[in-house]
């Protein structure tokens, strides 16, 4: 089967806070992957497909935060009591260094950390 994704995704866990845009709740949590084009983060809470989350991603080695908005595009309920949620997260907005600094990110890893996630 032909690999229908555009980017990479590292099986990483990163540091993220998230929330609706406008809201003042916030949510934390570690990525279960990352890549250019979005993210994968556990949730306590179920978001609809298409809510807009603002996120501060922690990357490792980075002063301050990466700031951008992402589209929930999927969302699976998972057997943990914790974070029964998963979210598959579109960046719609992120600045254009922002997204250098994840593409250096990922480039940085060694081979056997990137792969195509599914």
């Amino acid at each position: 089967m032909a690999e229908l994704r555009k980017y990479i995704r590292v099986n990483k866990n990163i540091h993220v806070t998230y929330s609706i845009v406008n809201q003042i709740l916030k949510s934390s949590a570690r990525s279960q992957d990352v890549s250019e084009g979005g993210i994968c983060i556990p949730s306590k809470l179920r978001f609809d497909k298409g809510i807009v989350l603002a996120l501060d991603i922690s990357l490792p080695g980075e002063g301050k935060p990466i700031k951008a908005q992402g589209e929930v595009v999927w969302l699976r309920e998972v057997n943990n009591f914790r974070f029964p949620f998963m979210l598959g997260v579109k960046f719609v907005s992120i600045d254009s260094s922002d997204l250098d600094k994840i593409r250096d990110f990922i480039q940085r890893l060694p081979p056997q950390d990137i792969q195509w996630m599914e």
